[in-house]
């Protein structure tokens, strides 16, 4: 069996500094120790325990039944990720839409989105948002949240991805056996909100790739594209360096994957801007 050859990423802080650590503490930090957090405007309503639990059981109690078609009624499609097919079964997929951004839709939170591709390169560079694969959005294989259907390709059908950006910690955003998956097929840096280090060591991810910010916080993405399609074991015979831009920027929500530990890690949204397009 021939060895995967992965992309060279490279990440950097742009010129422009993270925030002074001597400046006053960011109002959506609740300690000093950037392990605790809160969202800073009066929009929010912080939910106890009773009304949460209250919550939930009207949830459930009024869920509506789910359909026996239900899979024809979504209209579950096999994604062709931007890419028109040649004729031939042998054939690779090409890109007829090189010079566009492409983002195709994966269920609920899942985004791939694939960069314009810069020249002389055979695609740009791929961002996948929140993978969640896995049957059940939980801590357990036997109960919890449930897909209906199934997910519209397998991980080892998607493009080779470069980074992989994760909004929170919540099951049906951070999926172990995904992120294990991904790890794996691709060797992909991965960037998460404050205090998620834990998280991916306890996965084997390595430091180096693993990059945890803060809102507002910004790092620049080098990718080695090659210069025509490849398979994942073939060493392509040249290469095109592009560079993007991932700045987490902030969202109003929460986070906690048990009973203890809410508000314990970042919840973020993410910008991404190609220099190159503007």
């Amino acid at each position: 069996m021939a060895t995967p050859v992965f992309t060279a990423i490279s990440v950097s802080a742009p010129p422009t500094p993270d925030r002074d650590p001597s400046a006053p503490r960011p109002a959506h930090h609740a300690n000093d120790t950037k392990t605790l957090f809160v969202n800073p405007w009066p929009s929010f309503r912080k939910q106890t325990f009773s009304s949460m639990m209250n919550l939930a059981y009207e949830v459930i109690a009024n869920w509506p039944a789910v359909p026996e078609d239900i899979s024809s009624k979504l209209g579950l499609r096999k994604p062709d990720f931007g890419y028109t097919v040649k004729t031939s079964e042998s054939a690779t997929a090409v890109d007829g839409n090189k010079s566009s951004m492409k983002a195709t839709w994966l269920g609920h939170a899942c985004f791939l989105l694939e960069l314009p591709s810069p020249d002389g390169a055979a695609r740009g560079a791929r961002i996948l948002f929140d993978p969640v694969f896995s049957h059940r959005c939980s801590p357990f294989s036997f109960m919890g949240p449930q897909r209906h259907i199934p997910p519209p390709c397998k991980l080892e059908e998607i493009p080779s991805v470069d980074i992989v950006v994760i909004s929170h910690n919540h099951y049906d955003h951070l999926d172990t056996a995904s992120i294990t998956t991904l790890d794996k097929l691709f060797r992909p840096h991965f960037f998460a909100p404050l205090n998620n280090e834990a998280y991916f060591k306890a996965n084997k991810v390595p430091e180096e790739r693993t990059h945890t910010l803060d809102w507002w916080d910004a790092r620049n993405v080098t990718v080695d594209l090659p210069t025509s399609t490849t398979s994942s074991d073939e060493v392509p015979a040249s290469t095109v360096k592009t560079t993007f831009e991932v700045t987490c920027t902030p969202a109003q929500h929460f986070t906690g994957r048990g009973l203890t530990d809410r508000f314990h890690t970042l919840w973020a949204s993410w910008a991404i801007r190609d220099p190159a397009s503007g």
